[in-house]
């Protein structure tokens, strides 16, 4: 949490910021102990409320599009492993940069399915999460979801933690289809644990191809 806030603290401080699937409130705590004024959205009920008890946080049980925020409402608008679980990404861009600031920033983070773990492990992937992401990206596809949304991608960098996670947990989808315990399984660890090394040296060279990337976009000119 304290590097996602770092990351957005280099670009801006303290200001008004909106997570969108804020879950149960970790990072929203996070940047409101910071000086930040904070509001979340999350539809998981169970989640929502552990927020609100747990750190007194602001947040509604709801999509982006079904609340009426003003125009121009935030600094900052967070999609931490969001967009590729909402029905139609591009109205929910549209949504977001209405009540964008002109200043403000977005942030996206999703899993990118040209990466080379992704490439290796197929359908046992881990993060295709099949049923419940409904849209997967690559840097391309994403920036023509912006630029239809009148959002302009103007900075994007690998996410290090998901190669590891990713890799790993699909050494453990490999392990199970397989029928295999996972403890008689060493090597599958240690196949994993190649891969993501093999997928961050790829993402330091080539951003474009790290296992989840995160982008930051901001308006662009109609």
């Amino acid at each position: 949490m304290r590097n996602k806030r770092r990351k957005i603290e280099e670009l801006k401080s303290k200001a008004t910021i909106l997570d969108v699937g804020c879950g149960t409130g970790e990072f929203l705590h996070e940047m409101q102990q910071h000086g930040w004024q904070t509001t979340g959205l999350e539809t998981n009920e169970r989640a929502a409320d552990y927020a609100k008890a747990e750190y007194g946080l602001s947040v509604s049980t709801s999509e982006l599009a079904g609340v009426d925020f003003e125009e121009s409402s935030f600094d900052v608008i967070t999609f931490w492993h969001v967009l590729e679980h909402v029905l139609d990404p591009v109205q929910t861009l549209m949504i977001a940069r209405r009540i964008l600031k002109d200043d403000g920033i977005i942030l996206v983070a999703c899993p990118n399915v040209e990466s080379a773990d992704a490439r290796f492990y197929g359908s046992n992937w881990v993060a295709l999460d099949a049923p419940r992401h409904l849209s997967h990206f690559v840097p391309a596809t994403l920036a023509r979801a912006c630029e239809k949304s009148a959002l302009e991608i103007f900075k994007l960098q690998p996410m290090f933690l998901d190669a590891i996670y990713n890799c790993l947990m699909s050494e453990l989808l490999v392990a199970k289809m397989g029928g295999n315990k996972i403890f008689m399984a060493p090597a599958l660890w240690i196949r994993g644990c190649l891969l993501a090394a093999v997928s961050l040296n790829t993402s330091m060279f080539k951003r474009e191809k790290g296992s989840a990337v995160l982008y930051f976009a901001r308006k662009r000119e109609r």
